[in-house]
């Protein structure tokens, strides 16, 4: 593999950032690496955490001010503190989307973000940084496809935080087509600072979900065998089947299978990557499940364990 202390995977919303940095992990995590992802919603995080996010929006402009000013020096922290440890670190979302986003629902221009993208850049050099770039020539085909498979839960995320940005209080937010004119700007931007980042960098377009040959390309790239994942225990899936409840949030979800592997039922499906004995990591996010049996091995629970906020940590066979 090639020498690097820190692997940035960005894009667009739903361009495949958080499957692909996940996919990485757990490959490297399998061959004896020391990794660590970050994923873009997990708090505590390196940079963002996602409940310092909101903090920042609810203050509106000088939240976010002061939520960016403390983002730099966080990755000079996250610098310093991998390249001690000599630890690979792998962030998904957190310079394109996240800070890039940031700036521009502040308001700023073009060439003051490439700056302090590059400002950034120069604050990770020491640990040879990767970025790995997922763009989309139909940024609008993207995004509509992208609320689709993801349905109304997506549109409405995109809305509980842009609407409380600089942005979002002088536009008009009522539909898709309003955010799909931001993230067609936020994408010439990344574009812009894409082309000027001076450090070793790879591009895909994405738009046609070609997973196996963007896998393969970023292998190439990285130096890697072929993105291998866990193989799924073939007996007895079923065990696994049915609907889990909280008992005290009275939510509920679905594990599936089809006959070759477990998901959660969507939208959209999530598949579930076996860890060890009962245990599964879900596809694209930080949070793995280990089914409980009773005494006489039938499945009667699982438990949740992850960085999320709000996540329940035991949910009832039903």
């Amino acid at each position: 593999m090639i020498d690097t202390n820190l692997i940035l995977v960005d894009g667009l919303p739903g361009s495949g950032k958080s499957t692909t940095a996940q996919r990485m992990f757990l490959h490297l995590i399998n061959n004896g690496y020391d990794v660590r992802w970050y994923y873009e919603h997990e708090t505590p995080h390196p940079i963002y955490g996602y409940d310092k996010i909101e903090t920042a929006l609810d203050q509106g402009a000088p939240g976010l001010h002061a939520l960016l000013k403390q983002a730099t020096e966080n990755w000079r922290g996250l610098a310093e503190s991998v390249g001690v440890n000599s630890q690979i670190a792998i962030l998904d979302g957190a310079l394109f989307q996240t800070t890039v986003g940031l700036l521009r629902s502040l308001r700023r221009d073009e060439a003051t973000i490439t700056s302090e993208g590059l400002y950034i850049a120069e604050l990770l050099r020491p640990l040879q940084p990767t970025l790995i770039y997922f763009y989309q020539t139909d940024v609008a085909g993207a995004l509509r496809r992208t609320a689709a498979e993801r349905g109304e839960e997506f549109v409405a995320l995109l809305a509980h935080r842009l609407a409380r940005t600089p942005y979002g209080k002088e536009n008009n937010l009522d539909s898709l087509e309003a955010f799909i004119a931001f993230f067609e700007g936020q994408q010439a931007t990344t574009d812009s600072l894409y082309t000027a980042w001076g450090l070793r960098k790879l591009a895909i377009e994405s738009s046609a979900g070609n997973w196996d040959r963007s896998l393969n390309q970023i292998a190439q790239f990285l130096g890697l065998s072929a993105l291998e994942l866990p193989v799924t225990p073939a007996d007895n899936l079923d065990d696994f089947c049915g609907a889990y409840q909280d008992q005290a949030a009275a939510d509920s979800f679905v594990v599936m299978t089809d006959d070759k592997n477990l998901y959660l039922e969507g939208p959209p499906p999530a598949r579930l990557f076996h860890k060890a004995d009962s245990s599964f990591y879900v596809e694209a996010l930080c949070i793995e499940l280990s089914f409980c049996r009773n005494a006489q091995g039938s499945v009667v629970a699982l438990e949740c364990v992850g960085n999320l906020p709000n996540l329940s940590k035991m949910w009832t066979k039903v």
